[in-house]
C-alpha cells in the first residue's frame, strides 16, 4: 500500500515538470517529505491497529477471567451458605443440650435425644473452589482487571478463608480430642455415628424423611456434671467463633460478586 502511494506521488511530481527536463532537487525534496509523511502515517496506522487488536484481545481475556471468577464465587457462596446452615443447626442443638443440663442437678442422669447428640458432634467444613482465583493471582492475569477495589478483594479473599478454616479446624479438633473421648467413657455412640450423615442432610434441608422413627425417639442417658457442662459451653464458644469467621467470609464474597458484576457490565 505504501509503495503504491509512493509511486503515485512520484508520477504526479514528474508529470508536473516541463517535458524533457529532469526533476529538480527541490522537487525531490518535496517528494522525500511526502515519503516521510506516508511512512509516518503507515507507522501510526500500524500502531493504532495493533493497539486496537490488543484492546480487543484484552477485553476478551478480561471477560473470560471475570466470567470464571463469577461462576466460582457463586458456587462458593452456595457452599458457604450450606456450611453456615449446618453450623447454626449444630449451635441450636448445643444450646438445647445446655438447657437440658442446666435443668438437671449435678450427679443425676439425664435423658438426651440422640438427635441432639448426633447434631452436637457434626463438624462441618467449608470447601470452596479456588482454581480461577488462584490462577488469577499466580499467572499475572490480575493485571487484566481494571478495578482496584476488585483487585484488593481478590487478594484479601484468601486471608478471610484462612481465618475461617482455622476456626473450623479448632472446632473440629475440640470434638475429636475432647468431647468424643469424654463421651466414649460414658455411652455407646454407635447409633449416633451411624445416623450422622442423615443428620447433616436434616441440617441442610430441614427434612427428617431419612431419619428412622426409632432413631428420632431414642435417647441416651448422660450423667450431668460440671465437666460435661463446660464441654458443651466450649463447643458453643468455638461454634460462635467459626460462624463469625464464616459470616465475614460470606460478606466479603458478596461484595466481590457485586464488584465483578459492575466491572463486567
Amino acid at each position: 500500500m505504501l509503495r503504491f502511494l509512493s509511486r503515485l506521488r512520484y508520477r504526479h511530481i514528474a508529470k508536473n515538470q516541463p517535458s524533457g527536463q529532469p526533476v529538480k532537487i527541490a522537487v525531490y525534496f518535496k517528494y522525500a517529505l511526502g515519503e516521510v509523511f506516508i511512512v509516518l502515517v503507515g507507522v501510526l496506522l500500524a500502531f493504532a491497529l495493533n493497539s486496537w487488536w490488543n484492546n480487543v484481545k484484552e477485553a476478551k481475556t478480561r471477560k473470560i477471567i471475570l466470567s470464571n471468577l463469577l461462576d466460582e464465587m457463586e458456587y462458593n457462596n452456595q457452599e458457604l451458605q450450606q456450611t453456615l446452615r449446618i453450623d447454626e443447626f449444630v449451635l441450636h442443638n448445643a444450646e438445647a443440650l445446655e438447657e437440658i443440663l442446666d435443668g438437671t442437678p449435678k450427679g443425676e442422669q439425664v435423658a438426651v435425644a440422640d438427635t441432639i447428640l448426633s447434631a452436637f458432634i457434626i463438624a462441618a467444613t467449608n470447601n470452596p473452589s479456588t482454581g480461577s482465583l488462584n490462577s488469577i493471582l499466580t499467572s499475572g492475569k490480575i493485571d487484566y482487571i481494571n478495578n482496584n477495589a476488585l483487585i484488593t478483594s481478590i487478594i484479601t479473599w484468601n486471608n478471610k478463608l484462612d481465618d475461617a478454616t482455622e476456626d473450623e479446624q479448632t472446632a473440629f479438633d475440640f470434638i475429636e480430642n475432647q468431647f468424643l473421648p469424654a463421651m466414649r467413657e460414658q455411652v455407646d455412640l454407635s447409633d449416633i455415628f451411624d445416623n450422622l450423615g442423615k443428620m447433616v442432610g436434616y441440617a441442610i434441608t430441614g427434612a427428617k424423611d431419612n431419619l428412622s422413627l426409632k432413631f428420632l425417639s431414642k435417647t441416651t442417658r448422660l450423667e450431668n456434671s460440671n465437666s460435661l457442662i463446660n464441654l458443651v459451653l466450649q463447643r458453643e464458644v468455638r461454634l460462635n467463633i467459626a460462624i463469625g469467621a464464616l459470616k465475614r467470609l460470606h460478606e466479603h464474597q458478596i461484595k466481590m460478586l457485586q464488584l465483578i458484576q459492575q466491572v463486567n457490565e
